[in-house]
């Protein structure tokens, strides 16, 4: 927790496995939390997770690329498999999976379908991208 790699995750919608966020600068690999300068290549990646267990049902499940805006969180990349992101300015990131829950339809009742839009399932810790700093010139 204090090197900022925790997940929140609606376990409702089922136990997700595989979920990685990570940032690549310069060929070394930055776990979520770190802090690093923006210049230089950054480029974040996700992994999407999947359900844990056996499921009949194919899901749908996206992973969602989300950088901090004056009004909250803006996508900038969006799959359902892998996602990168080629960072260009500083800022902060931050993974949103979301969910189409249909493995849970036996269990939502006569009208199941009145529930069966996509929901927020995991979220990520943040990956924070500032400006590269250059010594000052005597």
């Amino acid at each position: 927790m204090a090197a900022g790699r925790v997940h929140n995750a609606c376990l409702f919608c089922g136990y997700p496995v595989g979920l990685d966020f990570y940032a690549t600068a310069g060929g070394v690999k930055h776990e979520m939390g770190a802090e690093l300068a923006s210049a230089g290549g950054v480029t974040l990646h996700v992994d999407a997770p999947r359900v844990c267990g056996k499921l009949v049902e194919q899901l749908v499940i996206t992973a969602n690329l989300l950088r901090a805006v004056t009004d909250g969180w803006e996508t900038v990349a969006s799959d359902t498999t892998d996602c990168d992101f080629a960072v260009t300015h500083p800022g902060v990131d931050r993974v949103d999976v979301r969910i189409l829950p249909k493995h849970l339809r036996k269990f939502l009742g006569a009208t199941p379908e009145t529930n069966m839009t996509e929901r927020s399932w995991v979220s990520s810790g943040t990956m924070c991208l500032r400006m590269p700093y250059s010594e000052p010139k005597p």
